[in-house]
């Protein structure tokens, strides 16, 4: 059993304390980006209507899971990964029908139909990190327990600010994007996160993470196939040797059809 007492009385080295903090919080961060998007926007049915006995209690996953799991995977990105909208009726179908649920701001700056999220998300999406804070604080000291909130904060940023330039052509985003997310979309962290992301579209229940390692812990990741490879070549998210080479497309297929487009 930990002795606190004697955790307390041995403290780590601040220096020690903040590294921790920042390693626990990234691994809270990623895992539970991974669960949430998995248990809350892509919810089962069986669990979607117990929310729906509970409006009150659980009406904001009821209203997560169709912004996301209808909205920004079935009624929009449908035909292709880079395309939201194939008209301006596709996109009033879209709005109409999410009227007819009560939902009035999907079109809002805070939404954009399911691709973005509002400032409010930084503390949503950490509500089930809550718990875990005092704990590390306890077993690693309190300058732990606030190394792990800079890491917190990653994913509802990266879902508000890079997840929308995902969907874009690189080489348009490459040319629209302010010049920090230019810059980080070049990285070849970001690079690892649009093909992933691009799986999660393509199979849904994999691949939940924009923050990566929390599928693979939770065992949620699923690598790409010869024909997965071919298809992100096609589109132009493979952009260098290293990503794709040419003998990694399917066997006898020099150049991949282009998936759907707009």
């Amino acid at each position: 059993m930990v002795n606190i007492a004697t955790i307390q009385a041995y403290p780590l080295p601040l220096a020690a304390q903040i590294l921790l903090g920042l390693l626990a919080g990234y691994l809270l961060a990623t895992c539970s980006e991974s669960a949430v998007h998995r248990l809350v926007f892509h919810a089962r049915p069986r669990q979607r209507r117990i929310w729906r006995r509970w409006p009150l209690v659980f009406g904001e996953c009821s209203r997560s899971h169709y912004r996301h799991g209808i909205v920004h995977h079935h009624l929009t990105y449908a035909r292709s990964f880079h395309c939201q909208f194939v008209s301006d009726g596709h996109r009033n179908r879209v709005v109409a029908m999410a009227r007819s649920r009560g939902d009035h701001a999907i079109g809002a700056a805070d939404c954009q139909f399911g691709i973005t999220v509002g400032w409010i998300a930084f503390l949503k999406f950490n509500l089930v990190t809550i718990p875990f804070l005092p704990p590390i604080g306890l077993l690693l000291g309190p300058w732990a327990a606030l190394g792990c909130l800079p890491m917190l904060l990653l994913s509802p940023a990266l879902s508000r600010w890079i997840h929308p330039w995902l969907h874009r052509p690189p080489a348009e985003a490459e040319r629209a994007a302010p010049w920090l997310v230019r810059r980080l979309l070049r990285s070849g962290y970001l690079r690892a996160v649009r093909r992933h992301h691009f799986l999660h579209h393509k199979y849904e229940r994999c691949n939940y993470n924009l923050l990566l390692g929390g599928d693979w812990l939770l065992g949620l990741h699923r690598a790409p196939t010869l024909a997965d490879l071919g298809d992100m070549q096609a589109i132009g998210i493979l952009s260098s040797p290293e990503e794709g080479p040419e003998s990694a497309r399917p066997e006898g297929q020099k150049n991949p059809p282009a998936l759907s487009s707009c």
